[in-house]
């Protein structure tokens, strides 16, 4: 609840504030090549091929996705990576330590106990705010769209389709993600990248398949 659901979301949004939606969620989306080190790691054995290379890809693409392959320069903010990669490090856990509960509990309620853990371990950290800039009809909006599409859903979907597949796949399932992030960011935002950002975000793309391309 608190590292794999609020820290997880606190660290996107976090990231966002300093950066684009479409480079924050390329940037997260090394969590497979997080989840596969974690396993050899954890397995003490060495991972498959394909695994090998989709850490290699991941690592090339992130690197020129934010460098634009200047490695003297940064296209995005410093914040805006660290918290990308934390957000990312933290999706990996929720990618992993599931697993051992869904003999215990339902996906629906895992997830629903661990947004109620997360979201009170929130409070003690929320500043002075004017509570009543919340109740506005604009700002009431969007968070119930963020709150009941962007992470309810998204949560409940992931969890029930984590409880049959493996990690490994359950990341390639979400592909779509990255992509969808970059082709909204672009027609919604007029978010544009550079050839060689376009080739980093490919290359994480290909990363994040190519475990399952490779296998079969």
């Amino acid at each position: 609840g608190i590292i794999g659901i609020m820290l997880m979301q606190y660290t996107y949004f976090a990231a966002i504030k300093f950066g684009s939606a479409a480079s924050v969620t390329v940037i997260t989306y090394v969590y497979p090549a997080m989840v596969i080190c974690w396993t050899s790691f954890a397995h003490r054995k060495i991972p498959p091929a394909g695994e090998v290379i989709a850490v290699i890809l991941a690592i090339v693409g992130v690197f020129l996705l934010v460098t634009e392959g200047d490695p003297s320069k940064l296209s995005v903010s410093i914040e805006c990576l660290i918290l990308s990669v934390a957000s990312g490090a933290c999706f990996a856990f929720a990618s992993i330590y599931p697993k051992r509960l869904f003999a215990l509990f339902d996906p629906y309620f895992l997830t629903a106990i661990g947004m109620f853990i997360g979201g009170i371990a929130t409070f003690p950290f929320l500043p002075d705010l004017n509570w009543f800039e919340f109740f506005k009809p604009d700002v009431i909006f969007y968070t119930l769209w963020i709150i009941f599409i962007g992470t309810t859903i998204a949560f409940i979907f992931f969890n029930a389709g984590l409880k049959y597949l493996s990690p490994e796949i359950a990341s390639v399932s979400a592909t779509i993600e990255p992509v969808a992030s970059v082709v909204i960011s672009y027609f919604v935002f007029g978010t544009t990248f550079g050839s060689i950002a376009l080739i980093g975000i490919f290359l994480v793309i290909l990363a994040i398949i190519s475990p399952v391309l490779i296998h079969k």
